[in-house]
C-alpha cells in the first residue's frame, strides 16, 4: 500500500509544506504491522508533469519510508496545489 496526499501552498517555497508532510507521515500506520514507526529513508523531489500549466520547479515530493518495527517499505507522495489566499 502507497499513500498519495495533496498540500496546498501559498507560493514556491513554502516553508509550511515540509513541516505538513511530516505531520501526515506521523500519523500513518504501517500497512504490515499497523505501527505508527514509518520512518523517512529518501526524498524526491517530484517535476511538473509535462503539459501542466504548473509554474513552479517542483509540483510534490515522493518519500520513500519503512517500518522501523517490521521493515515494510512505504511509499508517500504529497502533491502541491494552489490553496487559496
Amino acid at each position: 500500500m502507497n499513500y498519495e496526499y495533496e498540500i496546498p501552498i501559498s507560493g514556491f517555497p513554502d516553508p509550511v509544506a515540509v513541516a505538513k508532510e511530516y505531520e501526515i507521515l506521523g500519523t500513518l500506520a504501517c500497512p504490515a504491522c499497523n505501527e505508527k514507526l514509518l520512518r523517512m529513508r529518501m526524498q524526491y523531489a517530484l517535476e511538473p508533469e509535462p503539459g501542466s500549466n504548473w509554474s513552479y520547479p517542483i509540483s510534490g515530493d515522493k518519500l520513500e519510508c519503512q517500518c522501523e518495527h517490521c521493515g515494510h517499505k512505504v511509499e508517500v507522495t504529497f502533491k502541491f496545489t494552489i490553496s487559496g489566499k
